[in-house]
């Protein structure tokens, strides 16, 4: 085979082309840092990496659901950690209230400091952290628990649902608690149906009575007009309809008092008044009954207790010492047992009864000693019940503890596979600098080399030659 001068030319600039690609090659490592700039470069170790970089993304997602638990769990302790403090504080005072017995003044400075806790509880069953609160369940977006403008009620209007965020692989946690759960109380969740005419907000006061489980309610309107002159039809889960109305159903009014809803202890208001509504509208209430203690109900009987504990003439008509009779009613029997001790009779045949002021210090001092006897039954029911709620808030707070746990243990994981991640990608995207360098020299020298022998080899070649 012929060499010609072409084949030798050709030769010549491939080799010097390659040199160029390879010094090139290099300068983009040198520059960029990294070995793979392009899929071409390693194919293989492409592939690598860009699974490696889908994975660290998702571990930068973890990481951002373990800040979002973090936050909001720590926001939640700190709640409850204050829930537990001022719950703390009422049972210390209802444990004073016995020692100070005839002390109105006290007492009524005791249930003025217990209304005060009671509007802490209620600031802190409605903590958020920034727009999301804490106590509502899935209802992050509005206060879980409302307090009635007449009647000072406060009642749940979250749900049953906790929000969640994955903070690892398979890993994940509740960042938001039901409120009834922490607070307790007789619970509802209103909202309207799409679509519907009226554009107010519902929400329902009151304590739901459990008798139907946890069910929803569906409120029809089947006459529109202003909410007040409406008329609804209720229906549960089953299916069954309430209305026992002739098929014209309930006023609003009738709701709230003597139907359906007001039989379960619920009451559904409507925030606006002036907005009317349409045919066939509904509000759907789902209603959540609680085994918990209701902590905002308990702090109202604290409050009225200590008002009472000194005057006999207010003690309710409860059964606090379980003796099957109204307190009241266990009172006038006290004296009244006095009398009878004092009355001559053939069944009490007695030789010198007490009679004018002797008799008058007796009845006073048997009503006396019955209405202290009461008054420690009362307040040894609510002591029971102040520390039933204690355990209640302190075992959510052992909860959030155990979620803050679990986000540290998760975070820790995250952090050493990110580690990890990042290392490997670098293995294998990133150049040997001392490697390329002096790969680099190499190149530059051999392309040094090779373009000099070329130019000599190729100087002087000219038609002329081929003449001679």
């Amino acid at each position: 085979m012929r060499i010609t001068d072409k084949i030798r030319y050709n030769a010549t600039r491939a080799d010097l082309n390659r040199l160029h690609n390879r010094s090139s090659k290099l300068y983009r490592e040198l520059s960029s840092g990294k070995r793979i700039n392009r899929p071409s470069d390693d194919p293989f170790g492409a592939l690598q990496a860009t699974g490696l970089a889908t994975h660290g993304r998702q571990l930068e997602q973890y990481m951002r659901g373990i800040d979002t638990a973090k936050i909001q769990l720590f926001a939640s302790d700190n709640a409850l950690s204050q829930g537990v403090s001022s719950i703390t504080e009422a049972r210390t005072i209802l444990l004073s209230a016995v020692s100070v017995v005839g002390d109105d003044q006290n007492h009524e400075v005791m249930a003025d400091t217990v209304s005060q806790l009671r509007e802490q509880l209620f600031n802190l069953s409605n903590s958020r952290v920034g727009d999301t609160y804490l106590f509502g369940g899935f209802q992050q977006t509005r206060p879980p628990y409302v307090q009635d403008p007449v009647t000072g009620k406060i009642s749940y209007r979250g749900d049953a649902g906790q929000m969640k965020v994955e903070v690892g692989e398979g890993v994940v946690l509740e960042t938001t608690l039901q409120g009834t759960s922490v607070w307790g109380g007789g619970s509802a969740l209103a909202e309207l149906s799409a679509g519907s005419g009226f554009t107010g907000e519902a929400s329902v006061m009151g304590d739901y009575d459990g008798s139907r489980g946890n069910v929803r309610v569906t409120v029809e309107v089947i006459n529109p007009g202003e909410p007040q002159l409406a008329s609804y039809r209720v229906s549960y889960d089953g299916g069954a309809t309430f209305d026992d109305n002739a098929g014209l159903g309930y006023s609003l009014a009738e709701l709230n008092t003597s139907g359906p809803l007001g039989s379960m202890g619920v009451q559904l208001n409507l925030a606006d008044n002036e907005t009317a509504f349409n045919a066939g509208d509904q509000v759907e209430l789902t209603l959540i009954d609680s085994p918990n203690e209701d902590i905002f109900a308990l702090f109202d009987e604290l409050e009225l207790a200590l008002r009472e504990v000194d005057d006999i003439v207010t003690v309710g008509a409860l059964d606090y010492d379980n003796n099957g009779i109204a307190d009241a009613q266990d009172l006038e029997n006290a004296i009244q047992g006095v009398i009878d001790e004092n009355t001559r009779t053939a069944a009490n045949p007695i030789q010198n009864p007490l009679v004018g002021e002797e008799l008058e210090f007796f009845k006073k001092k048997a009503r006396d000693d019955r209405f202290e006897e009461i008054n420690n039954a009362r307040l040894q029911n609510l002591l029971g019940r102040l520390d039933k709620a204690l355990n209640q808030v302190s075992d959510q707070q052992s909860f959030v503890g155990l979620g803050l746990n679990k986000v540290e243990s998760a975070e820790s994981a995250n952090l050493f596979l990110q580690e990890q991640v990042a290392t490997t990608k670098s293995q294998i995207e990133d150049a040997d600098f001392m490697e390329s360098v002096s790969e680099m020299n190499l190149v530059e020298t051999a392309l040094q080399a090779a373009t000099s022998t070329t130019s000599r080899v190729l100087q002087g070649i000219s038609l002329l030659d081929y003449l001679r």
